[in-house]
């Protein structure tokens, strides 16, 4: 009995490669068009790159752009990590040929992590589905409606300038954790229209997103931890993410609930025309969009309403936050430049400080805006952004082959001299539109690119522009922290390990 089991058992194998001969084909072929290209430093057999990878986000950090600045490893490179391994992208014209169409929407293992949390938002979800939601969720972000959010900002400024001048008066401050109270105001202002401070268990689920922001960042630079059943079941870090979540998930459910028992649809207009919007003179935050949108059409449940909400406090609260505080770093080492933001802001705005800006006045704030762009460009908020290959992809450097991740390093392509001269030099005029003209457009991504870009990146240049009015018509930034002082970590926002520190000095009136 048992021979027979051990005939049929070696007689089954020819069929199974026989049925699997496809299957097998194509994985060869994968692995060995992705081990053309160069692989990373230091790589070690069966280990990989896993032990510059699991270590201290610092360490991580400089490994990545070591290696980013090889000559030999340009303009692609493989990282590899026990059996994972993704494609390190430094060349625009790659860049352009991911992210430039609807073929490779699909993100990288990495936002895999977030799923727990985010569900199926905009920033993991993709196809079809990708598709359809960002179609609702784009009128939320035109002009006409940001108009509205304009007060909230001004709101937000207010509290952080009565802060500054109630504590921390020509003394180093940690601008960090500021900036980051002051966006997380805003951002929840936007998105489920409420005020996190006048709502029962508001101050709690402000403490654990960012809770969540942390274990999802340690997760991603521990390869062990990538395994769904052991990190969460196994693991103590996974079974403290997992209660998060769940407390995260209750709280935005009980918004929902309550907001839908009052809510009253309105008519959005088909031709987008969104000024037409019977809600134009109001402030309509995302939730009523989506909520609307599933009374109206069915076309969302619950779930993913609750998921692009928490999307929208990921996406666009830390990251807003990381750019102001760079912003305000910059702005402190250019004494020159700060000076003259600020007779920009006077000529708007004029000496009352009663006054607040208005959509039309930020509009108006050119060299400001060049500011925020260029510190985007020094220190984009996501330092990088992952895809996975549709198709094959035929580039000089080699054919990418379909499925492979790839991470695209926004932070050293930002870098790269030969799009910009004397890279480390903050230098706002690099977009004045005569220097833009002829550069390539994927070596400045700090929203991404293509179809898939940031849906909110008016939203975080206007919230940020709207904070610099309120701080620098009323202080004076000197510089404590400098790009050179710095110790940038590896996290999926770019972070300080220490924080940002710089002084506020009052102005004269």
């Amino acid at each position: 009995m048992y021979l027979e089991c051990f005939i049929i058992l070696i007689s089954s194998i020819p069929l199974l490669l026989i049925y699997y001969y496809k299957d097998i084909k194509e994985w060869i072929r994968y692995r060995r068009l992705s081990f053309k290209f160069p692989v990373a430093d230091e790589n070690i057999f069966i280990l990989g790159n896993l032990l510059d990878l699991a270590t201290s986000n610092e360490h991580v950090f400089n490994a990545v752009r070591k290696w980013n600045k090889s000559e030999h490893l340009k303009p692609a490179y493989l990282v590899t990590a026990g059996p994972y391994f993704a494609l390190n992208v430094l060349c625009p014209d790659i860049v352009e040929a991911l992210v430039s169409s609807t073929k490779h929407l699909q993100k990288s293992l990495i936002y895999s992590f977030v799923k727990k949390w985010l569900g199926l938002g905009l920033l993991t979800n993709t196809g079809d589905s990708w598709q359809a939601r960002r179609k609702v969720l784009t009128p939320a972000f035109h002009f006409s409606i940001l108009q509205g959010f304009i007060s909230l900002f001004n709101d937000e400024t207010r509290k952080m300038v009565e802060l500054i001048k109630g504590n921390h008066l020509n003394v180093p401050v940690n601008i960090a954790p500021i900036a980051s109270d002051a966006t997380l105001y805003g951002i929840n202002g936007t998105s489920m229209g409420i005020r996190l401070d006048q709502v029962e268990g508001g101050e709690e689920y402000q403490n654990n997103i960012r809770k969540l922001s942390n274990c999802i960042s340690l997760r991603s630079l521990r390869p062990w931890y990538f395994n769904d059943i052991f990190y969460f079941f196994i693991t103590t870090a996974g079974r403290y993410e997992y209660k998060l979540t769940k407390a995260v998930h209750r709280f935005v459910d009980d918004i929902i609930k309550k907001k839908a028992k009052t809510f009253e649809t309105f008519n959005i207009s088909t031709d987008n025309n969104f000024e037409q919007f019977e809600y134009r003179k109001k402030k309509l935050a995302l939730l009523d969009l989506l909520l609307n949108d599933k009374i109206k059409n069915n076309s969302i449940d619950d779930q993913g309403i609750r998921d692009e909400v928490n999307t929208f406090m990921f996406e666009g609260h830390d990251t807003t936050a990381v750019n102001l505080t760079f912003t305000l770093m910059l702005l402190a080492c250019h004494r020159k430049i700060q000076d003259e933001v600020y007779e920009e802001i006077i000529h708007i705005l004029g000496t009352d400080l009663k006054k607040e800006p208005t959509y039309n006045d930020l509009q108006e704030m050119g060299l400001m805006e060049r500011c925020i762009k260029e510190s985007l460009r020094l220190y984009p908020s996501v330092p990088f952004i992952g895809r996975v290959t549709s198709e094959d992809i035929v580039t000089r450097a080699g054919i990418i082959p379909k499925g492979l991740s790839t991470h695209i390093h926004i932070y050293d392509i930002h870098r790269d001299p030969k799009y910009w001269p004397n890279p480390e030099k903050f230098d706002p005029s690099r977009f004045l539109p005569e220097n833009c003209r002829d550069r390539h457009p994927y070596s400045y991504i700090p929203f991404s690119g293509g179809p898939r870009n940031c849906i909110g990146q008016r939203f975080a240049i206007l919230e940020v522009k709207t904070v610099l009015c309120g701080i620098l018509r009323n202080f004076i930034l000197e510089p404590v922290d400098t790009p050179e002082t710095l110790v940038l970590i590896q996290e999926l926002i770019l972070r300080a390990r220490d924080g940002v520190k710089i002084k506020f000095v009052p102005r004269e009136k």
